[in-house]
């Protein structure tokens, strides 16, 4: 729970700073920006867009993230861990590392 709060204050710490370069999009419904927060060299990337969907396709992506074969997947292509966080109702996390 520890890393979860952390995330959750590094995210809206990302929020919150005005000082982010804007990414161009492959896709015109997501916003993308890089963000140095605390003047930091390391640069985070933030991706928000709205899923307009029903809760059986939402309930399929969450079940997918979890999956056994995702995460095999993912050590392929060099991401070590996935850290899921329902905020809300509306609202999830999605941190990889």
């Amino acid at each position: 729970m520890k890393a979860i709060r952390k995330g959750k204050e590094f995210y809206e710490k990302c929020k919150e700073d005005k000082t982010f370069k804007v990414l161009a999009s492959p896709d015109d419904r997501v916003r993308m920006k890089l963000v140095h927060v605390d003047q930091e060299s390391l640069v985070t990337g933030h991706a928000a867009t709205v899923v307009d969907t029903g809760l059986e396709d939402c309930a399929a992506f969450a079940y997918y993230q979890a999956s056994r074969e995702n995460r095999r997947n993912m050590k392929k292509d060099g991401l070590s861990q996935l850290v899921e966080k329902k905020i809300s109702d509306h609202s999830q996390y999605y941190i990889t590392t």
